[in-house]
């Protein structure tokens, strides 16, 4: 009499559920590497808007008159998780004034305040502005 199979035996389902275990692993593994990539992504997004936005203001407050001056945790109501710092420097044109070049120095910041900063929670952006250059106003000529 010859007995046909009717299932999996006990060994062939284990060495199953051990492949699923290491497939499921490492598909998990790469789940957690995409989501930490993405929220740095994310997190660089972030800081390079606010650094545009920083630099922005400051351009503006330059081109009005107003002096440089340097910013130590700065914080903006659009992005409220991340601190900034700016720093300025002279690199050209007249002693001070209008059509003085500056380098200024943006450090976007975010995380834990007390931890040290790193490529993983802070980013450094630059540019270099102009102060505005007063052109002298004469009356204009009147018609006759």
């Amino acid at each position: 009499m010859c007995r046909t199979p009717r299932g999996f035996t006990i060994l062939e389902i284990l060495i199953a559920m051990c492949i699923a275990a290491v497939g499921l692993t490492s598909v998990m593994y790469f789940f957690i590497v995409g989501a930490r990539s993405h929220r740095r992504a994310l997190n660089l997004t972030r800081a390079a808007l606010l650094a545009e936005m920083v630099v922005d203001a400051q351009a503006t407050s330059l081109y009005e008159g107003t002096p440089p001056q340097d910013v130590a945790d700065g914080v903006n109501v659009y992005y409220s998780e991340f601190r900034y710092d700016v720093k300025w420097k002279q690199v050209g044109g007249p002693q001070s004034g209008a059509g003085c070049f500056y380098f200024i120095e943006v450090t976007i910041k975010w995380g834990d305040p007390k931890e040290e900063l790193t490529r993983r929670n802070s980013e450094v952006y630059s540019s270099c502005l102009r102060a505005k250059q007063y052109m002298p106003t004469s009356p204009l000529p009147t018609p006759k």
